[in-house]
C-alpha cells in the first residue's frame, strides 16, 4: 500500500524526498513504517456457546470406528447405550504448575463450559487432565487471545493447545518495493527474488524466535531450486504464516510443513520466566508478570 501510494504522489528523483509539501503524509506514512513496535491489541474473549462438539457418536458396540471415553450427553443417558460426544467446548483456560520429582513445569488445562458451569471448584474440574500428577493452579482463569512473552517471542493463547503469534514481520524498503513489484507482475530475475527470500528468512529467524527456523540453509536451498512461479506462491505463503494471527502454511517444498503452526496436545507448555501481559484496550498501557511471580 506505502509503496501503490507513493507512487501517485511527486518525489525527488535523486534523493526520494518529498517534492511538494502537500504530499507531507507519505514522509509520516513512512515514518510510521519504520516503527520497529506497532501496537496491536486483541479482544480477550471466554466461550458461551456450545458445551460439546456437534457430533453426537454412537455406542461404541454400534460404532464401525474406536474413539475416545464418549461424554454422556445428559447425566440420566449412559455412553454404552445413547453413544455420546468426544469433545467438551472450553470456557477458558487456566495456567497450571505440575509438581515433578525434580522440576516444576507451567503448562496450560481448558476448563471446560458444562463442568465449570455447574462446579466452581477449578482444581477439582482439572483433575481428570492430570491424572496421578501433583498440580497447583496458578493462574485460575486465561481468557483466549491472553499475551505472553518467553525467550523474546510475543504469543497469545488460542487454547489449552494452541498458541499464535503476535509479533509483525518488519522488512526493509528495498525488501517491500521488490514485494510489491511481485504482486504487480513486474520483471524481477531469480537472483533477487532469491535474495528477497533469503532476507525474509533471516529477518523471521532474528526477531521472530517463536517460529525457530533451525534448518536455515537447507530452506533457502531448497527455495533457489524452486521454478519462479512457485517462488512468488511460496513468498507468499511464508509471509501469510508470519502474520500475527492462527494461519499456518504448508510449505513441504522448502522443508516447513505447517509453518507457523504451533501446536502441544497436552498443553502449551511454559518457563518460569515467561512473563503475563496484561494490557490495556488501546495498547499504550502494559503490565509484565513473571510466572514464577504468581
Amino acid at each position: 500500500m506505502l509503496y501503490k501510494f507513493e507512487q501517485a504522489h511527486q518525489l525527488n528523483e535523486k534523493d526520494g524526498k518529498i517534492a511538494k509539501d502537500t504530499d507531507a503524509l507519505l514522509g509520516y506514512m513512512k515514518n510510521v513504517y519504520h516503527f520497529k513496535k506497532m501496537l496491536v491489541t486483541k479482544k480477550l474473549e471466554t466461550n458461551h456457546g456450545a458445551l460439546f462438539k456437534q457430533t453426537l457418536y454412537p455406542s461404541p458396540a454400534h460404532d464401525i470406528k474406536k474413539r475416545p471415553q464418549l461424554i454422556k450427553p445428559k447425566d440420566n443417558r449412559p455412553t454404552d447405550i445413547y453413544g455420546g460426544y468426544t469433545h467438551e467446548e472450553r470456557k477458558y483456560m487456566s495456567l497450571v504448575k505440575v509438581i515433578g520429582k525434580k522440576d516444576n513445569e507451567y503448562r496450560m488445562a481448558n476448563v471446560p463450559l458444562l463442568k465449570i458451569n455447574k462446579n466452581n471448584d477449578i482444581k477439582e474440574i482439572l483433575k481428570s487432565q492430570f491424572s496421578n500428577k501433583k498440580f497447583e493452579i496458578v493462574l485460575p482463569k486465561v481468557l483466549k487471545n491472553q499475551l505472553f512473552s518467553e525467550n523474546g517471542a510475543l504469543f497469545v493463547i488460542g487454547s489449552k493447545r494452541y498458541k499464535y503469534n503476535a509479533n509483525q514481520l518488519v522488512l526493509s524498503d528495498l525488501d517491500m518495493k521488490l514485494l510489491n513489484d511481485l504482486s504487480n507482475n513486474k520483471s524481477i530475475d531469480e537472483v533477487t527474488i532469491n535474495q528477497l527470500f533469503k532476507n525474509i528468512v533471516d529477518s523471521t529467524n532474528k526477531y521472530m524466535p517463536l517460529y525457530e527456523i533451525k534448518n536455515l540453509n537447507e530452506v533457502v536451498e531448497k527455495f533457489n531450486n524452486l521454478e519462479f512461479n512457485d517462488k512468488k506462491k511460496t513468498i507468499t505463503d511464508f509471509l501469510l504464516a508470519t502474520h500475527a494471527n492462527p494461519t499456518m502454511s504448508n510449505l513441504k517444498n522448502i522443508g516447513l510443513p505447517y509453518f507457523g503452526r504451533f501446536i502441544r496436545n497436552t498443553g502449551i507448555k511454559l518457563s518460569e520466566n515467561a512473563n503475563v501481559i496484561y494490557q490495556s484496550p488501546t495498547g499504550l498501557f502494559s503490565r509484565k508478570i513473571k510466572i514464577s511471580d504468581f
